[in-house]
């Protein structure tokens, strides 16, 4: 019986767990069911939503969204491992590593020293998925030099942490590091740019070097969007400066 994967393809804390199952586990070991994101369901109407939504009406995503709430994970928030043994398994990064263990390739190094080098480069991107959502969402347009600034810095940091030859986050080979981060910075170099003027990988090559690495990999382009449907999914920001 395949692992279920609660998932959504607009949300970048998903996606790590989606591009996980499409790297380590084979196509008959993973059975995909998409759940529609609370901000979906703000939506006029089911036609300003992404086509995998085509076919259904609002109620039904509102049913399908409550039934995932009740029996699956109470908070709504994707994306949830369900096992045949009825446990569950939360939390993005969790997600990922779980799927790591069970899968045939592997993300997560043998080596105790390259794990904690990993685990270390996760832990200072973590800080960038805050200063770029705060900056996407900023309604006060006097506030946007300096939550352009304080971005620019933690992407500094983070990418500090990067092996220096690369491509990938450790090195050569690819980690659970890149999944953590990588999902971001691909939807933000889109994103930012088009509602804030904001391009987040400029002066960065080292960083940009991971993010072109990453998107060329097969498991990416099978588990993501296009640019455009990206920054039509984030018509909340408001419009664009």
């Amino acid at each position: 019986m395949p692992i279920k994967l609660y998932t959504s393809p607009i949300c970048p804390f998903a996606h790590r767990a989606a591009f996980a199952a499409s790297y380590c586990l084979s196509p008959d070991a993973v059975e995909w069911i998409r759940v529609p994101l609370s901000g979906e369901l703000k939506a006029e109407s089911i036609d300003s939503l992404q086509e995998h939504w085509r076919g259904k009406t609002m109620d039904e995503l509102k049913t399908q969204k409550e039934a995932y709430m009740k029996d699956i994970c109470s908070s709504g928030e994707v994306p949830t491992l369900a096992l045949e043994s009825g446990d569950f398994v939360n939390e993005s990064e969790i997600c990922a590593e779980y799927i790591d263990a069970v899968g045939s390739k592997k993300l997560v190094p043998a080596d105790p020293l390259k794990a904690a080098k990993m685990r270390f480069i996760m832990k200072k991107f973590n800080d960038i998925v805050g200063g770029g959502y705060g900056m996407l969402f900023n309604r006060d347009v006097t506030k946007d030099e300096e939550l352009k600034t304080k971005c620019n810095a933690l992407v500094s940091v983070f990418e500090s942490t990067l092996d220096p030859v690369g491509p990938f986050a450790l090195g050569a080979e690819l980690s659970l590091a890149d999944v953590h981060s990588a999902p971001f910075f691909h939807r933000f170099q889109h994103t930012l740019k088009h509602y804030r003027s904001f391009e987040i990988l400029a002066g960065h090559e080292r960083l940009q070097k991971l993010v072109v690495a990453f998107e060329a990999l097969p498991a990416m382009k099978e588990t993501t969007l296009l640019p455009e449907q990206f920054i039509a999914s984030y018509a909340g920001a408001g419009p664009a400066r």
